[in-house]
């Protein structure tokens, strides 16, 4: 929900709190205490929001986990947030009713985005240039995703720890 109302807020959208509740009503059901805080915040700054829009790049993995997504794309680049927000608004009941992929799928995706993650820490370490084909922020924020998904040192979502 934080990153919808963050590219509201980038975009001077009109869209109010109400409105959004009334579009995704399972958005609002369980907000962690950051969430709340950043949507009813008055005037969140430039950073709030970065932080929120990043989030895009987890709700995809949860689509993905949920089968309403065939694959998760290599992560070069930023998922699609028109598609992303139109297959939220077109597939909530799927979200409530979907059938999660297998342990052994996400566990294998998992296992997939930490060997991606060392990779780009080990050229970063190395100074050498992360290759072109992978950007680091995506993998971050699926690795948050994952990690929340798999209870990761038992952290809830505003505490979920990303390590390589």
């Amino acid at each position: 929900m934080n990153a919808i109302w963050a590219e509201s807020i980038r975009e001077n959208s009109e869209t109010s709190l109400d409105q959004l509740e009334k579009s995704i009503p399972l958005g609002f059901i369980e907000l962690s205490a950051q969430e709340k805080e950043f949507l009813h915040s008055s005037k969140p700054n430039h950073q709030e929001v970065i932080d929120a829009l990043w989030k895009y790049e987890g709700i995809n993995v949860f689509l993905w986990v949920l089968g309403l997504t065939d694959s998760l794309s290599l992560p070069n680049k930023v998922c699609s947030v028109p598609e992303l927000v139109s297959m939220l608004l077109d597939s909530q009941d799927q979200v409530m009713n979907g059938t999660m992929r297998s342990p052994a799928d996400i566990l294998d995706a998992i296992d997939f985005n930490r060997c991606l993650h060392w990779h780009v820490v080990e050229a970063r370490s190395k100074q050498r240039p992360i290759p072109d084909e992978l950007d680091e922020g995506v993998i971050m924020e699926r690795s948050y995703a994952f990690n929340w998904l798999i209870n990761y040192w038992g952290q809830d979502w505003d505490n979920t720890f990303v390590s390589t």
